[in-house]
């Protein structure tokens, strides 16, 4: 494992320019094309292969792995300085009005800077797959009640926003796992040890499914940490694709606030496996 400084000058927290007035106002609409031809190019264009994708992070640009309609421009680079291997990892800073949406359910507005797993990679219902990612965050990282989501797994829907059904989570000081379906949220695993300052490296095994066959395994830092068995997505019903379909994100993304956040992602591998 390779830490090196991850001290930062003035200016890597220094406002970013202010993102464009101009939004669209059919953005809802153009949401719902996008998914319904990504289903459509899923279904018919595309044959089912199984996905194996390795990416870590060492190339000058984020690669074709990750789609880019999560984040602005400028929000994630690619830099050598904070590395778990290789020569390189992803920084990615979220600055106070970063891509907003809302407000939520509870009234909050929200602020996001991920990065998508591509559309080709996405995972199909009733299959297994296991991804492992690393995630540091630096030793000053704000400790705030915010909400925080470090990485998630979100089902498409045509229709409405939807909770992720699966995430990792730091808030007041802890992280932890949390699992969402019809039925509403648990908690998997949390600790309130110290995490900011090393590497976090994650290891999950899952099979998103409505039912009980439904399963997700994890580790951290080569613990296992989570054994859960039961439903990991939303039921069919209407606005969830009928084979359905999870996508991963990693990055930052919170209820709003003032001050910016740092997260580097690096050693992202997924790969489906046998059951």
């Amino acid at each position: 494992m390779l830490i090196t400084n991850s001290s930062r000058g003035d200016d890597t927290y220094g406002p970013r320019p202010e993102p464009s007035a101009k939004r669209s106002k059919s953005r809802a609409t153009i949401r719902v094309l996008m998914v319904a031809t990504i289903m459509i190019a899923a279904f018919v264009l595309w044959p089912h292969r199984a996905v194996r994708v390795y990416d870590g992070f060492d190339a000058a640009e984020l690669s074709s792995h990750w789609l880019k309609g999560q984040f602005v421009a400028g929000s994630v680079k690619m830099q050598s300085k904070v590395v778990r291997a290789g020569s390189g990892a992803a920084e990615i800073t979220l600055y106070r009005g970063d891509r907003r949406e809302g407000p939520s359910e509870d009234g909050q507005l929200l602020e996001r800077d991920e990065i998508t797993e591509s559309w080709r990679y996405f995972s199909r219902l009733h299959r297994n797959y296991r991804y492992s990612f690393s995630l540091y965050l630096p030793a000053d990282f704000p400790v705030v009640p915010t909400r925080l989501v470090l990485a998630q797994w979100k089902q498409v829907s045509l229709w409405k926003k939807c909770s992720p059904v699966l995430a990792v989570r730091y808030e007041h000081g802890m992280l932890f796992v949390t699992r969402r379906d019809d039925q509403g949220r648990s908690m998997l695993y949390s600790t309130r040890r110290e995490v900011r300052g090393q590497w976090l490296d994650f290891r999950f095994e899952t099979r998103f499914a409505p039912g009980e066959d439904g399963a997700v395994q994890a580790w951290l830092n080569g613990e296992h940490i989570i054994d859960y068995r039961g439903p990991t997505t939303y039921r069919k019903q209407w606005g969830f694709p009928f084979h359905g379909f999870v996508y991963f994100k990693t990055g930052l993304y919170r209820d709003d606030m003032q001050q910016p956040m740092v997260l580097y992602v690096d050693e992202y591998r997924k790969e489906e496996i046998s059951g």
